[in-house]
């Protein structure tokens, strides 16, 4: 009996096709099962060891409202990384606490049962809330560091702001809207706060021409 007609691989971008002589039908589709593996299929384990694993991120005592707000973007973008079961969710987030506010939330006798429940006791114990008129106090004593960047200035004076509560209900009796001047504020500490002053006279002057109007442009 004579070897099966070689067969060849579906996929119109491979021109594969099995060597002769392959005597019986079965081993025919081995080959073409084999070259399919080596090929044209990516295992899981091949695309997790590409995906580097996140980082726990980590929660300490003593931290600002903006840095509590920076944890809890890191531990979402976590949580949607690893896809733990809720159960599993609350583990890892008892191991993002360091040791001072795991004793913290054990001798506080904190017994949540819900991650939700659990983050809003930490915060209670984590974070030193302050009244947002001391965060616009310092807020407009912001200055530029020396060597810091205008995008890395304007990043830091927007993280400040966000604790300031920068918002107002629009004062028309037609509306109730609550509207932001956030940006506005910002724009102004980043303007007055640049500290090169050569520098600091060219972005005014510009302002003054109208081609600076918000903070992209200032960073541009």
């Amino acid at each position: 009996m004579s070897p099966p007609t070689p067969m060849s691989y579906s996929n119109p971008e491979c021109d594969f096709s099995t060597p002769p002589g392959i005597p019986t039908f079965e081993l025919l589709l081995k080959s073409l099962e084999l070259h399919n593996q080596s090929n044209h299929e990516t295992t899981k384990s091949e695309i997790s060891s590409r995906v580097e694993k996140l980082r726990r991120p980590v929660l300490t005592t003593g931290m600002s409202e903006s840095e509590w707000t920076f944890f809890i973007h890191k531990w979402n973008r976590y949580m949607r990384h690893t896809k733990l079961s809720s159960g599993q969710q609350l583990d890892e987030l008892w191991a993002c606490m360091d040791t001072d506010v795991e004793r913290l939330a054990f001798n506080d006798g904190v017994t949540a049962t819900t991650t939700e429940d659990l983050l809003l006791s930490l915060k209670t114990l984590a974070v030193t809330e302050l009244h947002p008129s001391v965060h616009v106090m310092a807020l407009h004593a912001m200055k530029q560091n020396v060597g810091e960047t205008v995008k890395a200035f304007s990043a830091r004076v927007k993280g400040i702001a966000t604790n300031c509560n920068l918002s107002k209900i629009c004062s028309s009796d037609k509306c109730s809207e609550k509207v932001s001047f956030l940006e506005e504020t910002c724009y102004h500490v980043v303007l007055t706060g640049l500290e090169d002053a050569c520098l600091r006279e060219k972005v005014l002057t510009q302002a003054m021409l109208n081609n600076v109007k918000d903070l992209p442009s200032i960073v541009t």
